[in-house]
């Protein structure tokens, strides 16, 4: 009887990484272990520890992975805005709609490190320098890119770091969203609401001021023998 091919390392690496994203999605980020990993591919725990030795590895994988797929988005949403409000705000819906319909990565990629014991073990010094800033780097010069690029910008906004704002005001709302969802709570005009009216500001807030006229104050004739 001929015996089946082996299967390659991307192929079982591959299934690692679904099965453990499809229990972060499912049940919470606690589900993801080995042992639950193991019974869903039908392998021993060591099979799973061969390819990733250790929980934080794990979770670094899949954090990577989500960062290259958010990249991807955020960069595509600004590609064909045509002035900075309007990338802004592609941008924004952009990131906050992706986060809400993949919460479960979000948490992971965005939360898990400010609650775990050891978050130098999750993402070190190393892993952030070679992969995270690079790939971040992406969307925040795509955004920066056709913010610099409108010639009616306000000059008092640095391009970048407006950039990075932002992102980081999208990300808030994300994790208002997170929030909602897990309270299984609502939030008064809910998070469209939210976003429309962030949007609006820094579509107003990024446009040059518009220069202000000082109306000249008209002077009384002076009447002969003065005024009576």
């Amino acid at each position: 009887m001929p015996r089946k091919p082996a299967r390659r390392p991307v192929d079982r690496r591959r299934e690692i990484l679904d099965v453990a994203r499809h229990l972060a999605t499912q049940k919470g980020v606690s589900a993801v272990t080995f042992e639950a990993i193991a019974r869903r591919l039908g392998v021993t725990k060591q099979a799973i520890i061969y390819w990733y030795p250790s929980k934080e590895g794990l979770s670094r994988a899949l954090v990577m992975e989500d960062l290259s797929q958010e990249a991807d988005t955020l960069v595509a949403a600004v590609a064909e805005a045509q002035c900075a409000a309007q990338a802004i705000e592609r941008f924004v819906v952009a990131c906050v709609d992706r986060h809400r319909r993949h919460l479960a990565a979000f948490r992971l990629s965005y939360l898990l490190a400010q609650l775990t014991e050891h978050p130098e073990r999750l993402m070190p010094v190393e892993a952030r320098e070679a992969f995270v800033y690079p790939v971040t780097g992406r969307y925040y010069s795509a955004l920066e890119d056709k913010i610099r690029a409108d010639s009616d910008r306000n000059p008092a906004l640095e391009p970048r770091t407006l950039a990075v704002a932002v992102h980081s005001a999208a990300i808030g709302i994300a994790c208002m969203a997170s929030l909602m969802e897990a309270m299984k709570d609502s939030m008064k005009g809910g998070i469209d609401a939210i976003v429309t009216t962030l949007i609006k500001a820094l579509a107003e807030g990024v446009s040059a001021p518009k220069p202000t006229t000082v109306r000249s104050r008209r002077r009384r004739p002076i009447r002969k023998g003065g005024d009576r």
